[in-house]
């Protein structure tokens, strides 16, 4: 069988203290989300459960902060900061990612959802600047706009 090539950049520590954009696509493109409307996000349940889970992801990883965050129909963006790990063991992105994952699902279950929420993998972009954030979150923020206009509200 066929070996994927990794999306992570290849030797980089992804337990180092920095910002990282990430983005985590539903799986097959599942719309559950919500829906933008013209120009405008109307989330539903399942999107109010994932903004929940990235707002409470401090709960589970003291060291960890979670920035602007997107819960588009099909997708989530966010940013997240780690910080030196206060506990023993480092934080590592894809622990944080991998539980934000679990607990989405598992409240989706309970809330009726039944299906994989999630594609497996999930896109990352380590923030190197101070500039290079303010232009990540400008475009999390204005993503229902850009949605709007490429699909017109709809996919």
């Amino acid at each position: 069988m066929r070996q994927r090539k990794s999306p992570r950049l290849a030797g980089y520590n992804y337990a180092l203290p920095g910002a990282y954009f990430v983005t985590i696509n539903n799986k097959n493109s599942g719309m559950w989300f919500g829906e933008v409307i013209g120009i405008d996000l109307m989330t539903n349940r399942y999107g109010s459960i994932a903004s929940a889970c990235w707002s409470s992801i401090t709960e589970h990883y003291p060291n960890v902060t979670p920035d602007v965050f997107i819960a588009m129909p099909n997708h989530i963006h966010g940013i997240l900061f780690i910080a030196d790990a206060i506990e023993t063991k480092p934080t590592t992105l894809g622990m944080v990612v991998g539980s934000y994952k679990a607990a989405v699902t598992r409240e989706m279950r309970a809330a009726g959802f039944d299906g994989e929420v999630w594609h497996g993998r999930f896109y990352d972009h380590i923030i190197r600047t101070q500039e290079e954030l303010e232009r990540i979150r400008a475009y999390v923020i204005d993503n229902p706009r850009r949605w709007g206009e490429k699909y017109g509200g709809e996919v």
